[in-house]
């Protein structure tokens, strides 16, 4: 099976799709929202593409109309990796509610924390017993209505969350609306001080969309300074800002060499699936351009960080 998602996450969703012996098929996202780009998508599918895996970057909604549009005359499945995204809407619907399954990470880095762990969501009943199933080694404890033949081709994991966490999600989920309230309000601080800064572009934050991190598009050939010179300035500064992910997914060692199941590249040699596909260096120009030249990344809009601190980076900045 074929699954089609983003160029540009961290590793995690990727490795969920190669983890089940299925076949990663990376697209690139758009130049200004920096989600996987509808028309990529429509391009990747193949008679044995079964899903697509979208990737809610930074906050910011993918367009849930075209993919789901997409989806529904391919037969696909939609899965929405909503990890930086708790709150955002799409079209007044909240994200990893529109697919068939929403996943949402409470990683430390994340906009609801708990350490570790995350949450599944779905309005399908038997996915929702099915995940279950897998979170708990596929064994009947909170439900026996499902007969042995229905459990036979099912394989679970310990994927659970410790009570100590989930009771630190619930009291973290009361607090999601004014966490995401500061979030924003300290984005779109920055995009009114930071404006006219020459070389450097600003998000445009749509309603309804909680940003994540604050993701600045930088122009080195405005500037004639090198962006690793002006992200070391910075850091000089005292202000933590990045270049976004080390690499697209697909840069990792995992899918260049192949050997993930061993040293004859399965799955992607594997005789039932009858295809030669390789990651190469180019396949997502545009993702490409984001990482290596163009992303600047600042990390701290959340809590306790304030007004107060956003002036003093966009000080830093000037």
């Amino acid at each position: 099976d074929e699954v089609i998602t983003t160029c540009m996450s961290f590793n995690a969703t990727a490795m969920s799709i190669v983890s089940v012996n299925a076949i990663p098929v990376f697209t690139d996202v758009e130049d200004k929202e920096f989600c996987i780009d509808p028309l990529k998508i429509e391009a990747a599918i193949t008679p044995k593409t079964k899903a697509i895996l979208v990737v809610h970057l930074l906050g910011n909604a993918a367009d849930m109309d075209a993919i789901m549009k997409i989806a529904k005359n391919h037969k696909l499945f939609v899965i929405e990796d909503s990890a930086q995204a708790p709150g955002t809407k799409f079209n007044d619907r909240y994200v990893g509610t529109i697919g068939d399954i929403g996943v949402f990470s409470f990683q430390e880095t994340k906009n609801l924390m708990t350490g570790e762990g995350g949450i599944v969501v779905t309005n399908n009943p038997a996915y929702a017993k099915r995940v279950r199933l897998i979170r708990n080694h596929g064994e009947l404890i909170a439900d026996y209505s499902w007969s042995e033949q229905e459990l036979v081709n099912l394989v679970g994991l310990n994927y659970r969350m410790t009570e100590l966490t989930a009771a630190l999600g619930i009291a973290q989920l009361e607090k999601l609306d004014e966490n995401n309230r500061i979030r924003t309000e300290n984005a779109m601080f920055l995009c009114e001080i930071l404006k006219d800064i020459p070389g450097l572009c600003v998000p445009k934050i749509k309603d309804g969309t909680v940003p994540h991190v604050f993701p600045m598009l930088y122009d080195s050939l405005l500037t004639g300074v090198e962006r690793q010179k002006i992200l070391a300035a910075l850091r000089a500064e005292g202000i933590p800002v990045g270049s976004g992910y080390l690499h697209l997914m697909y840069e990792n060692p995992i899918f260049l060499k192949k050997i993930a199941y061993g040293k004859n590249n399965c799955p992607w040699s594997c005789h039932m699936y009858g295809i030669e596909r390789n990651y190469r260096l180019g396949d997502c120009p545009v993702g490409e351009e984001l990482l290596k030249k163009r992303f600047i990344w600042f990390y701290h809009i959340n809590r306790p960080n304030t007004i107060d601190d956003m002036r003093d980076v966009a000080e830093a900045f000037k």
